[in-house]
């Protein structure tokens, strides 16, 4: 390669690479934010809710798979992070959203 086209090159492959990590952490993040949601919505009864829920986790892992199946082991580990902070707020979101509720119809 000339000098000159390297650099850009190896800008755009990482650039690449790094909006590719980020997208693996936002959907590892939005698949199990729905699972916390879910998962607190059918212990409280809140059966309508965990139906939506529900179809919104298996619409968004049907993509995942897709994603993550041929990654490698630093881009697991990210997508396993962005589904370990869903899962912490996902519970709290909906834990909140729901004494929300409760306050306003009180």
């Amino acid at each position: 390669m000339i000098r000159g086209t390297l650099i850009p090159y190896l800008i755009d492959k990482s650039h690449n690479k790094l909006k590719n990590q980020i997208l693996l952490f936002l959907s590892g993040f939005l698949q199990v934010i729905f699972v916390s949601s879910s998962t607190y919505q059918i212990a409280h009864g809140f059966i309508f809710g965990a139906t939506i829920t529900g179809f919104l986790v298996s619409l968004i892992w049907s993509y995942n798979v897709k994603r993550i199946a041929f990654c490698d082991t630093t881009d697991r580990i990210i997508y396993a992070f962005g589904a370990g902070l869903g899962s912490f707020l996902g519970v709290y979101v909906t834990k909140f959203i729901y004494e929300l509720l409760q306050l306003i119809n009180n």
